[in-house]
C-alpha cells in the first residue's frame, strides 16, 4: 500500500493508542508502515509537525452537534461530555492536544460552541473567556491523568483509618469507604456538573 499523509497519521495515532504518546518516533512508525523511517520526511517535515496532525485528527472526531432548542447549559454538558469521549477513543493520542503547536482549523470549533453557549447565557465576553479557562484548566487537569477511568483513584483513606483516631476524625472514618471507591471518571462527571451548575447561580447573581 503507497505512503499518504492519511495513512501514516492513522498508523501515528494507532502506535499512539496503543503504546503511549512517546512511542512515536519517525523509525518506529517507518516499521509499523513497513517503510524506512527517512520515507516519511517526504510528507511531513518534522515530527512536530506530525504529532499536529495526529492531534487534528483527534479532533476531528469532536461532536459538537447540538439541537437547536437546547439550552446554553445543555450545549455546554454536550461539549464536555464530547471532549471526555476523544480521551475514552485515544488515550494515548489525546495528549497530543496539549502539545506546543500551531493553531489547526480543528481547534476552533470547540472553543467558539463554548463561548458561544457562555454568551448564550448572557455573559459579557471578558467573564465568558474566564469562564471558558475555568472549566479548560479544571476539567482538563482530570482528563490528562493518566488513571483516567473506571478504576478507583486509592485506596489510601482505608490504610488512613488504621492511623486516624476516629473520635477525632470521624468524618475521615466515614468517608473512607466511599473515597476508596470513587473513579477519575465520577470526578469528572460530577466537576462538570458543578460548574456548569456554578456558573448558572453567576448568571443568575448577574454582573458584579
Amino acid at each position: 500500500m503507497r505512503l499518504s499523509r492519511e495513512r501514516i497519521v492513522e498508523a501515528a495515532l494507532t502506535l499512539a493508542d496503543r503504546d503511549g504518546p512517546e512511542a512515536v518516533t519517525m523509525r518506529r512508525l517507518g516499521r509499523e508502515l513497513g517503510v524506512e523511517g527517512m520515507a516519511i520526511y517526504g510528507y511531513f517535515a518534522s515530527k512536530e509537525k506530525l504529532l499536529a496532525a495526529v492531534a487534528g485528527r483527534v479532533l476531528s472526531e469532536l461532536d459538537l452537534e447540538v439541537a437547536r432548542e437546547d439550552t446554553w447549559q445543555e450545549r455546554l454538558r454536550h461539549v464536555i461530555r464530547s471532549w471526555a469521549g476523544m480521551r475514552d477513543r485515544h488515550p494515548g493520542g489525546f495528549p497530543l492536544l496539549y502539545r506546543r503547536r500551531d493553531w489547526a482549523e480543528q481547534d476552533f470549533p470547540p472553543i467558539e460552541e463554548i463561548l458561544a453557549s457562555l454568551r448564550a447565557a448572557g455573559m459579557p465576553p471578558d467573564r465568558a473567556v474566564l469562564a471558558y479557562h475555568a472549566i479548560v484548566w479544571m476539567l482538563d487537569g482530570i482528563l490528562l491523568a493518566t488513571s483516567f477511568g473506571d478504576a478507583p483513584v486509592s485506596d489510601a483513606w482505608i490504610g488512613g483509618t488504621d492511623l486516624v483516631d476516629s473520635a477525632a476524625f470521624p468524618r475521615f472514618v466515614e468517608a473512607a469507604p466511599h473515597a476508596a471507591q470513587v473513579t477519575p471518571r465520577q470526578i469528572f462527571e460530577f466537576g462538570s456538573e458543578l460548574v456548569v451548575r456554578g456558573l448558572e447561580q453567576l448568571v443568575s447573581a448577574g454582573p458584579s
